[in-house]
């Protein structure tokens, strides 16, 4: 039902490159990869280029998949602040747990589709690799972690 990924983000600098999510706290951060927690189930929402992604820090059977899990394991971003963490529930009011994955020459971005917000809100996922963050940031050049290499795992 899914696919079963590494994100790597391709920002420049030196530093840590892997997206990874933490089950116990929700964080979201950059780590090597081979990092506990930087592995991902990609599973397709029904939309074209649409997923979400659940950390699978502890492993989650495809007939497993739920809408709701006793720890945070989806990918949220919020674009009203620009925070990506891992939430419990694809239901409201988590709804920036859904990603469009646009593909564009040797990288790929992905822009969360959360509800409501303005036209120019923070929606690409972007990971500081000098830092090992990860935020949302609007559209612009000037982000280079906004582009990343799906690795299948």
């Amino acid at each position: 039902m899914g696919e079963l990924i590494r994100l790597r983000c391709e920002g420049d600098g030196s530093g840590k490159r892997f997206l990874c999510g933490n089950i116990e706290t929700g964080h979201v951060s950059l780590k090597s990869g081979t990092a506990v927690g930087t592995k991902w189930l990609m599973v397709p929402t029904g939309g074209t280029n649409e997923f979400k992604f659940l950390c699978t820090e502890v492993f989650i059977p495809d007939f497993l998949i739920t809408s709701t899990f006793d720890q945070p394991v989806y990918l949220d971003g919020n674009i009203f602040n620009g925070e990506v963490k891992l939430v419990n529930t694809t239901e409201p009011p988590f709804t920036g747990t859904r990603w469009f994955k646009a593909e564009g020459g040797e990288s790929t971005s992905f822009t969360c589709l959360g509800a409501g917000g303005e036209a120019d809100a923070p929606r690409l996922l972007d990971g500081w690799v000098g830092m090992g963050t990860v935020q949302l940031r609007q559209a612009a050049a000037i982000f280079t972690g906004t582009k990343w290499t799906v690795v299948n795992v």
